[in-house]
């Protein structure tokens, strides 16, 4: 089991006694969820950095700077990675080298999960929009106005898109 922490720490934890397997420190901590895939782990902190490391020990495997805090999990497309930031920005890194492969730009902060569906990302933000982005090329197919701004992840089921606002 992998989560974060506000005391700075990542923690990783056995799923049968609970116990520390081993921490990852940085300076502000964490308030978004870790995700894993392919024996990393995925996070971003409070400092807007972005981390992957080795879901076994730890270690740093790479860290990417965003310009603002990371207060939503990442999300998986292919072999790539998502994650929203307050900077505004939703990132895609190739998720094996933290290079970015394209960054799509909203007008305010992006505090929710994206939610993945086929070959498109949903976003809500607080500009109180709803973003449909394309994986594949990083540009918006669509643009749903919401009747506020949100920090809520999108819910995807069959042709239906569900979100909170503020």
């Amino acid at each position: 089991v992998y989560v974060g922490s506000t005391d700075g720490k990542l923690y990783a934890l056995g799923l049968k006694d609970g116990k520390k397997k081993w921490d990852f420190e940085t300076d502000l901590g964490f308030t978004a969820s870790p995700a894993v895939s392919d024996d990393a782990v995925f996070a971003g902190d409070c400092d807007g950095r972005f981390y992957c490391l080795d879901a076994a020990t730890g270690k740093l495997r790479w860290r990417f700077d965003a310009q603002a805090e990371i207060s939503g999990g990442p999300n998986f497309h292919r072999d790539r990675v998502l994650f929203g930031s307050q900077d505004g920005y939703l990132y895609c890194l190739n998720a094996k080298t933290g290079e970015t492969v394209w960054k799509y730009e909203s007008q305010d902060q992006i505090r929710c999960f994206p939610t993945v569906v086929e070959d498109r990302a949903f976003v809500a933000g607080c500009d109180g929009s709803l973003h449909v982005i394309d994986l594949t090329r990083g540009v918006a197919t669509a643009d749903v106005e919401l009747d506020g701004p949100t920090g809520c992840s999108p819910a995807v089921l069959g042709k239906m898109v569900f979100v909170g606002t503020e």
